[in-house]
């Protein structure tokens, strides 16, 4: 007995703890995976390995399976780091999960490595339109129409945020 604590046998009520414990923290842990991967000053782009990512990436986001979707655009985004369509989808995935922040981070990070990406400023609307920001919703509505992202449903979503 070490410093006048007697041993605890290990219940079956305890054991159910621990892994609910081990759980959660892997749960926790795998959160972070959104994170936007940290390149070794060693490693190259492989652009052909991003290419095959992202389109996985795509197969998973049309098929409903987000996590394995943003997963297979982050390896895209491993590979090339510049690869504004990777964060395009990647963000477009979150908001579909409703993960708008997140989203938005990624779409941002588009619209800057491609002023021209209408997608991503459409994008950006709807995530802003989900959060009740409608001033920011039209603004990212506008850029895209002006990116020659001409959609109806790109006018219709800017009508109803200068509505509100």
């Amino acid at each position: 007995m070490a410093f006048g604590v007697a041993p605890v046998a290990a219940t079956k009520d305890t054991r159910c703890r621990m892994r609910s414990l081990g759980l959660l923290l892997v749960i926790l842990l795998a959160g972070f995976s959104w994170a936007q991967p940290v390149r070794s000053a060693g490693s190259k782009t492989d652009p052909q390995k991003a290419r095959k990512a992202l389109e996985d990436g795509m197969h998973f986001a049309e098929s409903g399976l987000h996590s394995k979707a943003i997963e297979a655009f982050t390896t895209a985004i491993l590979y090339q780091p510049e690869n504004s369509r990777a964060f395009r989808e990647r963000g477009k995935t979150y908001s579909a999960t409703g993960e708008n922040r997140k989203a938005i981070e990624d779409l941002k990070e588009a619209v800057r490595l491609n002023s021209t990406d209408g997608a991503a400023f459409a994008a950006l609307g709807d995530c802003y339109a989900a959060m009740g920001d409608q001033a920011q919703a039209a603004e990212h509505y506008t850029h895209a129409v002006e990116r020659k992202y001409e959609r109806a449903s790109v006018y219709k979503a800017r009508a109803r945020a200068y509505r509100v």
